[in-house]
């Protein structure tokens, strides 16, 4: 029986390999730092290649000047911009009650994580994907709606991939149903999660394939 799922497997992948195509590994990483008063640091850091022609594109107050940037990086599959900025005619309160958000991510069905950090220690992460592509910097920030956009974040990655959906096909094909195929998929699930964290937030960076075969192999 084991014998035949395993043939399963392989044909299952002999036809799609084709047509297959693994959707894009990490959300693209919106950074804010302040660095002294009403001035940030930013990093903008994004896939290279896009699945629409619209480009993906960081939105900040418009009063908010460019007054250094540097040359454009690659880090994996991966593209880093990043640059400082001036928000002198915010007032007080800087980017608090501001609005940030993400062109493009419609175009792109696409998601990305806002990390804002200010000097008086407040700091504040929003998850932004094509049903919410902006929010307003609210004056304290709640762990439990950082901790929903987080789940909301790795369930839409994980299991809206064709790619994934066929590997916990092929999970279910070799190991069976029960508790066997529960404990099989959570273990996947959180390396995936715990990874595309990782990945997002630039602790690491190695090719997505590799990582994508790691997770599996274990």
């Amino acid at each position: 029986m084991r014998a035949l799922r395993l043939i399963a497997c392989l044909c299952l992948g002999l036809f799609t390999a084709q047509g297959a195509q693994a959707h894009r590994f990490a959300p693209s990483l919106f950074k804010i730092t302040e660095i002294a008063g009403q001035q940030y640091s930013v990093v903008w850091k994004t896939p290279a290649q896009g699945t629409s022609s619209t480009p993906l594109r960081p939105l900040w107050p418009e009063s908010c000047e460019i007054t250094n940037s540097s040359p454009p990086q690659m880090e994996g599959t991966g593209r880093v911009d990043s640059w400082q900025m001036r928000c002198d005619q915010l007032g007080e309160d800087g980017l608090v009650g501001e609005t940030l958000g993400v062109e493009g991510l419609g175009a792109n069905q696409a998601s990305a994580l806002v990390m804002v950090s200010l000097l008086d220690g407040r700091n504040y992460q929003q998850v932004l994907n094509t049903e919410q592509t902006a929010f307003v910097i609210p004056a304290e920030s709640s762990s439990g709606e950082v901790a929903e956009d987080y789940s909301l974040l790795g369930i839409e990655h994980i299991w809206g991939g064709m790619d994934h959906l066929l590997f916990v096909f092929g999970l279910l094909l070799l190991v069976g149903g029960g508790s066997r195929l529960l404990w099989t998929i959570t273990a996947f699930t959180l390396g995936h999660s715990i990874t595309l964290s990782l990945v997002t937030l630039g602790y690491f960076d190695y090719p997505v394939a590799l990582v994508e075969f790691a997770i599996a192999l274990s």
